[in-house]
């Protein structure tokens, strides 16, 4: 059963015709969750996880983002923190909490495994040349993911003017609002992996799970702005990673067009959303 089936289901509880919980008992945890996440009537990112602890968060790692974000005062105490940002409640670390400042949440968290990969063609069915899984809490899997896309797309230098100039295959700013997007606004409900595949003519990212609320591709590019996890996005955008405006698809489309005179692909199934990122050829 669809989380749609459900929800309609659901509505029409008080037909003397539908069994409401025969309706609730068919539908799986995960179904659940994503049915009151697109209700807005809970976020998955808050939701304690009860088998673990404040041990497998790095309360270092909060030290660090509270010192670069100059988000409070460097001897704040950061459990109080982490509280304040849903990311812990007293006991137990919640979805966001390991996300961004796990030790290891891939060890905890199947959906905060992400994956890395460079094909040798233009086919995601094509050999690898390169593969990793990142591990570590968010940011550290951003960086992680910049390393890899520098080592696998070229970049030239032209003295243009006297001055020295990149010709990039993809702004890095794109590449990097494109990666943000897909960890922040994915489906942690959904425990497959957030994939981003570097292929011969473009990059692809895989982030699981549809958008909220029916958003479709035309509403993405123009802007529309619905938020699954607020929490991890709340983080990002003290980090300036991400931007509360919302503007993310947008600026990636511009800079696309900008830099490369290519257009960014967006493709929606039921189980991901897949951006994709034209190369430029740089001889």
């Amino acid at each position: 059963m669809t989380p749609e089936e459900l929800r309609e289901r659901i509505l029409r509880w008080e037909d003397p015709h539908t069994d409401f919980k025969e309706a609730i008992e068919a539908a799986s945890r995960e179904e659940l969750l994503r049915l009151f996440q697109a209700m807005q009537a809970l976020f998955y990112d808050e939701q304690p996880l009860q088998r673990l602890d404040l041990t497998v968060l790095d309360l270092d790692a909060v030290t660090r983002y509270v010192q670069s974000t100059e988000w409070a005062e460097p001897d704040e105490d950061v459990v109080r923190l982490l509280r304040a940002w849903r990311m812990y409640d007293g006991a137990h670390p919640t979805v966001g909490g390991l996300v961004v400042f796990g030790r290891r949440p891939q060890l905890e968290l199947e959906s905060s495994r992400v994956v890395v990969g460079a094909l040798s063609g233009s086919d995601v069915g094509d050999d690898f040349v390169d593969r990793k899984d990142l591990g570590g809490g968010l940011f550290d899997v951003i960086d992680q993911v910049q390393v890899f896309l520098r080592l696998h797309l070229r970049t030239r230098h032209e003295i243009v003017d006297f001055e020295r100039e990149k010709r990039e295959e993809i702004p890095v700013a794109a590449l990097r609002e494109a990666v943000v997007n897909a960890l922040v606004h994915r489906d942690y409900t959904i425990p497959g992996s957030t994939r981003i595949f570097v292929l011969s003519d473009r990059v692809e990212v895989h982030s699981p799970g549809r958008p909220p609320n029916s958003v479709d591709a035309d509403a993405m590019r123009a802007g529309v702005h619905i938020t699954r996890n607020p929490h991890i996005y709340s983080r990002m955008a003290e980090a300036q990673l991400a931007t509360r405006a919302g503007t993310g698809i947008r600026r990636i489309s511009k800079l696309l067009r900008e830099a490369t005179g290519t257009e960014l692909g967006i493709d929606i199934s039921d189980a991901e959303v897949v951006l994709t990122l034209p190369r430029r050829r740089i001889a």
